[in-house]
């Protein structure tokens, strides 16, 4: 095994479905790849100009923040 693909909610299945992810890989010296999906903000034309209101964003950048913290995570335990 080299590769193994672990997608996660942030919910606590997805973090130990995550752990044995990490124990796999540990044990195979498998490259780990965490993925997360987030819904697109719903965007509005005006003038021409797409824009999205900011309060949609915020939750991508909590996804984001939390996704580097789960990888900053797996690589202080040796992973890639």
């Amino acid at each position: 095994m080299k590769k193994i693909l672990v997608p996660t909610d942030f919910s606590s299945c997805a973090t130990n479905a995550l752990a044995a992810a990490v124990e796999i890989a540990l044990k195979t010296r498998a490259e780990l790849f965490i993925l997360h999906l987030e819904t697109v903000p719903d965007l509005k034309v005006h003038a021409g100009i797409m824009v999205t209101a900011i309060s949609e964003k915020a939750p991508v950048r909590r996804s984001r923040s939390e996704l580097f913290r789960i990888a900053d995570e797996t690589e202080h335990q040796g992973l890639r």
